[in-house]
């Protein structure tokens, strides 16, 4: 019986930036890997060398299958495709290997469409149900038109989780040459648009699409002026939310009886952001910074403090 595993959706730069928040997180390495327009498919090989093949939705067959994969890679023998695995972190159970089915006559319009069909993995699942581990890697075998997308131009950008925006523009900016020009499509030879941009970091992901295949306008370039509040606004909460007032803040919380944990979070933030109204109001006015511009960027810093305080004095 053939076991369905589905890749998980990939979410937008705004649910990123919120996961790496509530981890505590301020600043991110991110890999970025062009996104090829095709469809969704998977190999997986059981523990007992069962093969099977899936889209993004169900198991498929030779009789019922998605634009030719199964087919395919039904005419090579279970020894090619189990040579998959030893590409692979030695594991004993079994292996999806995902990745996007591209090329003549799956998607239009794109540059890779004027290619043979091919599949570029992305990713591999060890393990079914809930335990299962997914790691973005990639497998490779020309014979069988199989590819790593690591084998492709990759692109890499610190993110600052608090101050995202200027690094925002940057991401904008290459998936903006990636539509211009599919990276992947031109190392054949082959000119014609990308679709984005998939970026993986801090245990997420997330994808940025050009204007041509995005289903909503979410990356739009901020203008000067925006631009310019967002680094004042970080500039300030980095000179004001210093390690001399959070320690005070510590220290109410020890005077008041709250616990030194988590569920303090509020306390201790509410406790930094009301002293600084109160400390560096003419410093903020100084600045063209109003009440809520505060409450924007200083607790974010504290939180991040905070959560890295907690683990240091556990």
């Amino acid at each position: 019986m053939s076991v369905f595993n589905k890749f998980p959706s990939i979410e937008q730069f705004r649910h990123f930036i919120k996961k790496c928040k509530f981890d505590g997180l301020s600043e991110v390495e991110i890999t970025g890997t062009v996104k090829l327009h095709g469809t969704n498919a998977g190999i997986r090989i059981d523990e007992n060398g069962f093969i099977s093949f899936q889209s993004r939705n169900r198991v498929i067959t030779t009789e019922d299958d998605n634009s030719g994969f199964a087919n395919h890679f039904s005419q090579f023998g279970v020894i090619d495709l189990e040579s998959l695995i030893y590409q692979l972190d030695l594991y004993d159970g079994p292996i999806t290997i995902f990745g996007e089915w591209c090329g003549q006559g799956i998607q239009r319009s794109v540059g890779i469409s004027e290619l043979p069909k091919m599949f570029v993995t992305f990713a591999v699942q060890y393990g079914d149900g809930g335990d299962a581990v997914i790691k973005r890697e990639g497998v490779s075998d020309k014979e069988m038109g199989i590819y790593s997308v690591y084998e492709f131009p990759t692109f890499k950008e610190t993110l600052n989780v608090n101050f995202p925006e200027e690094c925002q523009q940057r991401l904008v900016a290459i998936t903006e040459a990636v539509e211009a020009e599919c990276p992947v499509a031109a190392s054949f030879g082959v000119k014609g648009v990308g679709e984005g941009v998939v970026w993986t970091g801090g245990g997420h992901t997330m994808k940025v699409k050009g204007d041509k295949h995005s289903a909503s306008k979410v990356s739009k370039l901020k203008s000067p002026e925006d631009l310019e509040h967002s680094r004042k606004l970080k500039e300030f909460a980095e000179n004001y939310v210093t390690e001399a007032r959070m320690n005070q803040a510590i220290d109410f919380l020890k005077e008041m009886g709250h616990d030194l944990s988590e569920k303090s979070t509020g306390h201790f933030i509410r406790w930094i952001f009301n002293d600084i109204i109160k400390e560096e109001s003419d410093t903020m006015a100084e600045w063209g910074l109003e009440k809520k511009d505060v409450g924007k960027s200083v607790p974010a810093i504290a939180k991040g403090w905070y959560f890295n305080w907690l683990g240091e004095n556990a």
